[in-house]
C-alpha cells in the first residue's frame, strides 16, 4: 500500500475548481476599479463646485460693489456742474466784472432836500428872514443869511451837482419865486453845503 501511494500521480485542479478559486481576486480587481472610478468623479465634482463657487462669490460682490458704488457715469455726471449753472455763474461775474469796471459815481446818489439855505442879496432888508417863514413849512430845515461881497443878477436856486431830487427841488422853487436853477457855485458860503440842502439867492422881492 505504501508503494502504490507514493507512486499514484498527483491530483491536478480541474478547470471548475481554478475557476472557483479565481472568482474572488477578480472580484477585488473590479471593486477597486469601481472604486478609483468614483474617487475620480467625486475630485472632479469637488473641482466644479469650487469654482462655481468662486464665480458666484465673485459675481455676489461685483454686483454688492455696484450697489455701493454708483456707475462712474452716474458719479462724472454729479460731479460736473450743469450747464444752467455754469450759464448763470458766468453771468453773475460779468455782471460784476462790469460794476467793478464802470462803478457808479458816489456823487449820483439821489438825497431827498430836506434843508432850504436863503440868503440875502438884495437891497431889501430881512429879505431873507421873511421868505424863510413863508416856506419854513416845506422844509424839514431852513435857514436864513446874507451874500455880501458878490452881485447875483436874479433870484436864483442852487443845488448840488450829480443830485436828481436837488436839481428837482431847486427847479420848483425858481419857478415859484421867478427865478433860475443851476448847480452850486463857488460864491456860496461853505456852511451851505450839503447834499440835502438848496440855497436860495434872492435879489429882488417875492410874493409867495
Amino acid at each position: 500500500m505504501t508503494s502504490d501511494m507514493q507512486n499514484s500521480p498527483q491530483h491536478s485542479a480541474t478547470p471548475e475548481e481554478e475557476k472557483q478559486g479565481g472568482l474572488p481576486m477578480r472580484g477585488l480587481a473590479m471593486i477597486l476599479i469601481a472604486v478609483a472610478v468614483l474617487l475620480a468623479a467625486w475630485a472632479l465634482w469637488s473641482m466644479q463646485g469650487k469654482d462655481d463657487s468662486t464665480s458666484t462669490a465673485s459675481s455676489t460682490e461685483q454686483t454688492q460693489s455696484t450697489q455701493t458704488n454708483p456707475g462712474t457715469t452716474g458719479s462724472v455726471a454729479a460731479s460736473e456742474p450743469e450747464a444752467g449753472a455754469e450759464s448763470s455763474e458766468e453771468a453773475a461775474e460779468n455782471a460784476s466784472e462790469e460794476t467793478a469796471a464802470d462803478p457808479q459815481p458816489a456823487g449820483n446818489a439821489s438825497t431827498p432836500v430836506n434843508t432850504l439855505y436863503v440868503l440875502n442879496n438884495s437891497t431889501v432888508p430881512q429879505l431873507a428872514a421873511r421868505v424863510a417863514d413863508t416856506l419854513s413849512g416845506d422844509y424839514q430845515n431852513v435857514e436864513s443869511g446874507n451874500l455880501p461881497d458878490t452881485i447875483i443878477p436874479q433870484n436864483t436856486v442852487y443845488f448840488t451837482a450829480g443830485n436828481a431830487e436837488a436839481e428837482k427841488a431847486a427847479r420848483e422853487l425858481a419857478d415859484r419865486v421867478g427865478g433860475v436853477a443851476m448847480e452850486r457855485s463857488e460864491v456860496l458860503p461853505t456852511e451851505t453845503e450839503g447834499r440835502d440842502a438848496i440855497v436860495l439867492v434872492l435879489v429882488q422881492d417875492v410874493a409867495l
